[in-house]
């Protein structure tokens, strides 16, 4: 029975082969980390750039309301600096309960230019703390961190994308009425949970019946907060909703047109006798 020798030469091929092998795991290790290292560094930045724009968004429409507000109270007899910022939000926020409206020409005047000017601006402000009120839900619920982050802070594909957004819309919404709404007015207002329910969901459909409007100090102070953070969410849901109907509706058309038969053209050409 013969034993198989090997050669110098072949033991340090050998050596030389692991060598090359550990190096280039240790080069793949090193990639893995740095790529973690810069995923966790992205998504830090864009946690704080989501919480900027949107705290910057609700500053701009408070900033808004305290100069409507102080307009308005010059402009009408007996109105109160407080008084007009509630109006004001009711203006731009397109509420409009109506509980009291301008009575002078210049008040009158006023509302018009503020909804001309504040109206469409404060529909991509109260989206961006919508965002940011999703995604806050989102970090705190899920910390998985993938790759193809959107603007709210989730991830995947377009369609998973619209369907997060759409649970975590649906979620916040459901705080808001519930929590926001039916506990916070009810302790802070003379009325019941379901009033007060019944008054949230009126005023985040910007329905505004003027049926129950707050009355105390902490009740018109927690509808700023009510209003700012909650108006954003129904557009959210109804754009995400659509997303959804129509990414389904191109995938069943994708399938389908997967499904036709290609008739090959020997076959369609038809042969001489």
């Amino acid at each position: 029975m013969s034993s198989i020798e090997t050669s110098p030469n072949d033991t340090e091929a050998t050596k030389v082969s692991i060598g090359n092998a550990e190096k280039d795991n240790e080069r793949k290790q090193d990639e893995k980390r740095q790529k973690k290292q810069q995923q966790e560094e992205s998504g830090s930045e864009h946690n704080f750039s989501v919480a900027w724009k949107g705290a910057r968004a609700g500053l701009s429409l408070l900033i808004a309301i305290l100069i409507g507000g102080a307009c308005v109270s010059v402009l009408e007899d007996g109105w109160s600096f407080e008084d007009g910022c509630f109006f004001c939000l009711t203006v731009i926020s397109t509420v409009g309960y109506g509980g009291n409206p301008p009575k002078s020409t210049g008040g009158k005047a006023f509302t018009v230019v503020l909804a001309i000017g504040m109206v469409p601006p404060a529909a991509f402000f109260l989206n961006d703390i919508a965002n940011a009120c999703i995604y806050m839900a989102y970090a705190a619920l899920s910390r998985k961190r993938t790759r193809g982050t959107t603007s709210s802070g989730l991830q995947g594909t377009n369609t998973e994308v619209a369907t997060s957004r759409f649970k975590y819309a649906m979620l916040s919404l459901m705080v808001h009425l519930m929590v926001c709404g039916g506990v916070a007015f009810s302790l802070m207002e003379d009325c019941n949970s379901g009033d007060a329910c019944y008054f949230s969901f009126v005023s985040l459909t910007t329905i505004g019946l003027g049926d129950f409007i707050p009355q105390t100090k902490a009740g018109r102070g927690w509808l700023y907060f009510l209003l700012f953070t909650g108006l954003g969410i129904i557009t959210i849901i109804v754009e995400e909703g659509l997303a959804i109907v129509a990414a389904k509706a191109v995938e069943k058309a994708r399938i389908g047109s997967s499904k036709v038969d290609v008739i090959p053209l020997s076959a369609a050409t038809p042969t001489a006798a």
